[in-house]
């Protein structure tokens, strides 16, 4: 069977259903379409389909007592809807579906503002009826406080002692009752990297898409980074002001210490939306994203305003199908004895051999940039010291 009758991730294209289908819309129609022309695809470019689309709950009902104008009560609703990402909105609405279904199975009706009561019937019901974990309860907590302000009004304290305490027992006996070690997220390791690269190159994917792949995971392995920030979450549509385009990344230096420099537009850590710069440096050997990126760059047919990784047919790879190649790629591999292996595995990679290696606290933090103040000194820092790291973690590989 030649390469045209594989899907992207090498298996036939009945067992890749599954994996395709996790991220269709209707406009991949358009993409069907486009393919059959023989033509490179190009995802349609739409400001507001990433991370701020403005797609909140808060309405003219949240401004129903107020004496502003109606003009003006429009310009806050809209403002106000911006204030949290689209996917932070769709748990919110998640919660609101929840208090109506727990009203109808416990025939009751909440009162609002809400009292203690109905605060710990509703967690009581989140954790017996739904079997909810205390992590997950006590975000929808925060989901149920926003459904106060989405109504107009002032959310009382429904974080009581009271319900702190069943959320910490639940917290608790989960604990004592787990006793599969495999649930929790292991760290991607150098040997699995070595496997996954063994596994793509014995793949029935396009030379190209081989390389794609690799580079997504070398980039990721060594930038730490979070699926989603080198990676779009929709095939035919992206968010210019979020997505990584081919413009954001810029590989300079000489060989044997060139630099892959990632620009990344709205990254996590930055609450005003500033961009923040992460530098991938030169590790040489078997592993190394220098080598990775320029060996798919030389072949890619990018475009500056695109998204930066995409297929050899246009499309742009997204997080959950590389999450989807990387299980089927390792299969049973992906399950180790410290937890499962998933696109979030790359972000703690690097931290880890840091760690073991006997780096600082501070240098772990940098690379993973949970603190910013660590982050904006280690891009300060010497770039022989961060030469140097680089240099550690291949002797390490």
């Amino acid at each position: 069977m030649d390469n045209q009758d594989k899907s992207h991730t090498g298996v036939d294209k009945g067992d890749h259903r599954s994996l395709t289908e996790v991220d269709k819309s209707p406009k991949d129609q358009k993409l069907t379409e486009t393919l059959l022309l023989g033509t490179r695809f190009r995802p349609a470019s739409i400001s507001g389909s990433g991370k701020f689309g403005g797609h909140g709950t808060m309405s003219k009902r949240t401004l129903a007592g107020s004496k502003l104008s109606e003009e003006v009560q429009k310009d806050l609703v809209t403002w106000m809807n911006y204030s949290k990402t689209d996917s932070t909105w769709s748990n919110y609405r998640t919660v609101e579906r929840l208090i109506d279904t727990c009203q109808e199975e416990r025939r009751t009706t909440f009162e609002w503002p809400m009292t203690t009561d109905n605060t710990l019937l509703f967690t009581h019901w989140l954790i017996k009826d739904r079997r909810l974990k205390a992590s997950t309860v006590n975000n929808y907590l925060a989901g149920l406080r926003q459904a106060h302000i989405t109504r107009g009004l002032e959310p009382p304290q429904l974080r009581t002692t009271l319900v702190n305490q069943v959320i910490k027992g639940r917290a608790n006996q989960e604990t004592v009752n787990t006793t599969d070690s495999k649930t929790g997220r292991a760290a991607m390791t150098v040997n699995l990297m070595r496997k996954l690269k063994q596994k793509i190159c014995q793949s029935n994917l396009e030379k190209t898409d081989k390389l794609l792949v690799w580079t997504v995971a070398t980039t990721a392995f060594f930038g730490a980074f979070r699926i989603h920030e080198i990676l779009g979450k929709h095939e035919s549509t992206f968010d210019p002001h979020h997505t990584l385009l081919l413009q954001d990344v810029s590989l300079t230096g000489q060989d044997g210490g060139r630099t892959l420099s990632i620009r990344l537009k709205c990254p996590k850590e930055r609450r005003a939306g500033r961009p923040t710069v992460v530098d991938i440096l030169e590790t040489g050997g078997p592993l190394c994203p220098i080598r990775a990126y320029n060996r798919w760059a030389t072949r890619n047919e990018g475009q500056d305003d695109m998204p930066l990784f995409r297929w050899k047919d246009g499309t742009p790879l997204t997080g959950r199908k590389f999450n989807c190649i990387l299980k089927d790629m390792l299969g049973d591999l992906a399950s180790t004895p410290r937890g499962k292996i998933s696109t979030h595995s790359f972000r703690s990679a690097v931290p880890t051999i840091l760690a073991e290696l006997g780096h600082s606290e501070n240098d772990i933090k940098a690379v993973g940039r949970w603190s910013s103040r660590a982050f904006t000194a280690y891009m300060k820092g010497s770039r022989t010291q961060r030469l140097m790291m680089a240099r550690r973690i291949a002797g390490a590989i």
